[in-house]
C-alpha cells in the first residue's frame, strides 16, 4: 500500500483507506472499525476452545488487523489523517492484541495450556477496555 499520484494504493483487506486519509472521517473511521473489534471480542466463548481456535480467534484477528493497519497508515507520514490526541494507549492496546491473537494462532492447539489462554483472555479484555474507552471518548454522540 502507498501513495501515489492519483490517490492511494491498497490491496486486500477492508480497510478504507479514503477515510483514514480525510482528515475531517479519520476518527470516524476508526471508531467504526473499533466498534467491529469489540462485537467481535463480545462473541469470543473460552468454554469451547476448538471452535473458540477454528472459528472465533481467525475472525477477531481479521478484524483487529484491519483496525491495526489502520491506525499503522493514520500514523504513516504520508497520510494527511491524524491520530486523535490521547490516543497513544488505544495505539499501544491494537498493536499488542493483533500480535497476541496472530502469534497464539500460529501455534498448534493440542500444544496450547491453560496458562496460554489466560494470557490471551487477560489481553483481550484489556484491549476491549481500551477500545472502548475510545469508542466513548472519540465517537459520536
Amino acid at each position: 500500500m502507498g501513495k501515489r499520484a492519483g490517490g492511494i494504493v491498497a490491496i486486500g483487506g477492508s480497510v478504507d483507506f479514503t477515510l483514514l486519509d480525510d482528515p475531517a472521517q479519520t476518527t470516524v473511521a476508526l471508531v467504526s472499525a473499533a466498534k467491529e473489534v469489540i462485537l467481535t471480542l463480545r462473541g469470543i466463548d473460552f468454554s469451547d476452545r476448538i471452535e473458540c481456535c477454528e472459528q472465533e480467534l481467525p475472525k477477531l484477528a481479521s478484524s483487529l488487523r484491519d483496525l491495526f493497519v489502520s491506525v499503522d497508515f493514520v500514523r504513516s507520514p504520508s497520510s494527511k489523517g491524524m491520530m486523535p490526541a490521547g490516543s497513544e494507549p488505544f495505539q499501544l492496546e491494537v498493536s499488542a492484541g493483533y500480535r497476541t491473537v496472530a502469534a497464539f494462532l500460529n501455534y498448534e492447539r493440542e500444544q496450547l495450556q491453560v496458562g496460554d489462554w489466560a494470557v490471551l483472555a487477560r489481553t483481550l479484555a484489556n484491549l476491549e477496555v481500551h477500545l472502548s474507552a475510545f469508542v466513548e471518548l472519540y465517537g459520536e454522540s
